[in-house]
């Protein structure tokens, strides 16, 4: 044990001015009185020719000798001494993912983690300081460099999980920038795991971590895709056991938030097993996916889709002599909203959606995006030739993740002859050994797909298959593309930032976009309308919803052993960093106690005037005032009458060297005309950011030296490294020196 302010001890020197007025003579109230023969018997007499008396023991004198000791201990503040692994200036990394939302914590990962960070500020050195980084899809500094431990709960207390997934390459390079002069700086880090090798490389050296979590029991939508089939919706749902036993579990759709007639299935999965779910509904606009069972994490049992209505389609088909093709049309008329041309021969489909050129020859300027089907010579404008035929080839390959073949089962689709295609450029969807049988491509910026054989030459008609893949080709050549179904949180919405307009999220929280600013980001799943701003004309620009789901990665909740963290090696001469945990709790409530004791004892034992005795017990209660307020620890909050600034300097190479030159002169006469008391710091960024100039007084700057990205200029990054270094108790500035020109952010 040892004390936090030992000089305090000299408070132990009041007990002499104590013992003084207990040895010397009370001044006493002459009375008139008629006779002093009662008195003649009283032991000690009532006078005293010295000014002074013998000092006699007594229950007064001994209890305020008690608070005077109690109170010089109390001002002295003695702490025990502790080993602690955290630094003088130790930064938690608390990370707030879709994983920490799971409920084997409590309630909640995130919340253990809180706690932890509690438990771990109060083994913080004597002085310590301590910074919060938030770890989710947008990293944030909540947190910085502050001793005050109230402040730090209030940082901690409203943070929530996310649905989406951990930035953790931003989040370290936040913390690493928090490097505060004088103070030993050191990272902990609060996670249930799920980093990569990637990220865990580039943990900051000397890192510590506590591992969240203790259970994987989860079920989760991982995927929900929908397509129109004839005039309703094909929705295929899949599911996967990320943790934990077989179970079974219900799946249920919604469109346009009514479950449809044959919208519910029950599915079996055993362990780490993935199904997919299909159901055949009715045509809609917003279709929901819910996953019902007990499990650990709730975001993943809600999936959303857009399955806006495709607009009508006028496909050319083009045929010799005209004759027409039964297959394709018989296709064509069950998808709703397709209006089928006949064409003798072959022409440029100008002012169609779609031609199919069935075996005749495609022009070298079609004109419209085409499905050619056996072409005489294949497509040579477009990099496609035939060289030569094969008979009865057998397929061999099927891309799963093309639009056009995903989920496609044509494993009994036989072919009596086919070309044998040269694809060029074009990608090959399906294919045979050594002869690509569907390819997709792009010719003028049109799309087109090249069949290799004719449909009559196969028993691909009657497969299941094949009205799914027409309804397809007129989705993906047609350009009537649905939005994306696959937007997870933290991605950005797709909004025309040089239009502007409105976003309108989950639970009716709307935001502006200005023309030229920033693209937004999807902050929690659900449906977003995006209402573009009205052309110059006025003619208004229709809404797009789009949906946004949780990360499929955040489903996997097994917690992660351990993490690699660099170690970090030991300065010469630098001595372990050491905790102080103050007793001065157990000395301020008996002392408190000894003063009204003190005061009982001095009421019984009063002796001098009504005055004097007032005088005393206005001084013994503001006595006892001051140590409630010590049990307290009352704050006093002041405003800032201190200015701090960040200079933001462009390192990027659109500055070039003659404005790079210019920047930092500007900055250097700046913090030459900074005023008393004012602080500064000095960051450059270019695709990051980095610290050239930790935030002080009488702040000089050189040169920049940080190692950079000077190919991009990403400002939004070099924004929050500056408001997470710049103090919390200051008036703070950011200046920005750049040209301007921001690639990213």
């Amino acid at each position: 044990m040892t004390f936090a302010h030992p000089a305090a001890l000299g408070l132990l020197a009041l007990a002499i001015p104590i013992l003084l007025l207990h040895v010397l003579k009370p001044r006493r109230e002459q009375r008139t009185v008629s006779s002093t023969f009662l008195w003649e018997s009283v032991a000690h007499p009532v006078s005293a020719a010295r000014p002074w008396q013998r000092l006699r023991p007594s229950v007064l004198l001994l209890l305020q000798l008690l608070a005077v000791a109690l109170l010089a201990l109390a001002v002295a503040d003695p702490v025990s001494i502790t080993d602690t692994p955290l630094s003088a200036h130790t930064v938690f990394i608390v990370d707030a993912s879709g994983s920490m939302a799971a409920r084997d914590g409590e309630p909640n990962r995130l919340e253990s983690a809180k706690d932890r960070a509690a438990q771990l500020r109060d083994e913080l050195p004597d002085g310590g300081i301590a910074s919060i980084v938030v770890v989710d899809d947008s990293p944030r500094v909540v947190l910085t460099a502050s001793p005050d431990p109230d402040a730090f709960a209030a940082a901690l207390g409203p943070l929530e999980p996310t649905a989406g997934p951990a930035d953790w390459a931003d989040a370290f390079l936040l913390a690493e920038s928090l490097e505060t002069a004088g103070a030993e700086i050191g990272f902990h880090i609060l996670t249930d795991g799920g980093l990569t090798d990637a990220e865990q490389r580039l943990i900051p050296p000397g890192s510590r971590h506590d591992i969240i979590g203790r259970d994987a029991t989860n079920r989760a939508i991982t995927r929900l895709a929908v397509e129109p089939r004839g005039s309703g919706l094909h929705v295929r749902v899949t599911v996967a056991n990320t943790g934990g036993a077989a179970a079974t579990t219900t799946v249920r759709v919604d469109v346009d938030g009514v479950t449809a007639g044959d919208g519910t299935a029950e599915v079996a999965l055993d362990a780490g097993e993935t199904r997919d779910v299909e159901f055949d509904v009715g045509g809609g606009d917003r279709v929901e996916a819910f996953l019902e069972g007990d499990d650990l994490l709730d975001a993943d049992d809600h999936a959303y889709a857009t399955a806006a209505r495709r607009p009508a389609l006028t496909v050319l088909l083009c045929t010799a002599g005209g004759v027409g093709n039964a297959f394709l049309e018989g296709a064509f008329a069950a998808a709703d909203g397709v209006t089928v041309e006949a064409c003798d021969g072959s022409r440029p489909g100008t002012g169609a959606d779609l031609v199919v050129y069935d075996r005749v020859a495609v022009p070298a300027e079609p004109g419209a995006p085409f499905l050619a089907i056996a072409p005489p010579g294949g497509v040579p404008a477009a990099g496609v030739t035939t060289t030569g035929a094969v008979d009865g080839p057998v397929i061999t390959s099927v891309d799963p993740d093309a639009a056009l073949t995903q989920g496609l089962d044509l494993s009994e689709v036989g072919i009596a002859t086919a070309q044998v295609l040269d694809p060029g450029p074009a990608t090959t969807v399906v294919g045979a050994a050594g002869a690509p049988l569907l390819v997709r491509g792009s010719m003028s910026g049109l799309p087109f797909a090249v069949l290799a054989f004719a449909v009559e030459d196969s028993n691909l008609p009657l497969q299941v298959a094949f009205p799914i893949l027409v309804d397809r080709l007129l989705t993906d050549l047609g350009g009537a593309a649905l939005p994306p179904t696959d937007l997870v949180v933290g991605e950005p919405l797709p909004v025309d930032t040089n239009a502007g307009g409105t976003v309108a999220g989950p639970g009716g929280s709307t935001s502006e976009v200005v023309a030229g600013g920033p693209t937004p980001t999807a902050t929690r799943p659900g449906f977003w309308s995006i209402t573009p701003r009205a052309a110059a004309d006025g003619t208004e620009r229709p809404v797009r919803v789009v949906a946004v789901n949780p990360d499929p990665n955040e489903s996997r909740l097994e917690p992660a052993q351990a993490i690699l963290t660099p170690t970090r090696t030991r300065q010469e001469g630098e001595a372990p960093a050491t905790g102080e945990s103050s007793l001065r709790h157990w000395l301020l409530l008996p002392l408190l106690a000894i003063l009204v004791l003190e005061w009982f004892f001095a009421w019984r034992r009063r002796g001098v005037s009504r005055a004097q005795w007032r005088v005393s017990t206005a001084l013994r209660i503001a006595c006892a005032a001051l140590v409630v307020l010590a049990l307290v620890a009352p704050s006093w909050l002041r405003p800032a009458d201190r200015v701090a600034v960040v200079f933001l300097v462009d390192g990027s190479a659109s500055l070039g060297a003659t404005g790079r030159s210019e920047a930092v002169g500007f900055v250097r006469e700046s913090l030459d005309r900074m005023p008393d008391g004012a602080v500064a710091g000095v960051a450059s960024f270019g695709g990051n950011a980095r610290l050239e100039l930790t935030i002080q007084p009488d702040a000089r700057f050189t040169d920049p030296s940080a190692r950079i990205d000077s190919t991009r200029t990403n400002l939004a990054t070099a924004l929050r490294l500056a408001g997470a270094v710049l103090p919390g108790d200051a008036r703070r500035r950011i200046v920005v020196v750049s040209d301007g020109r921001a690639t990213d952010g």
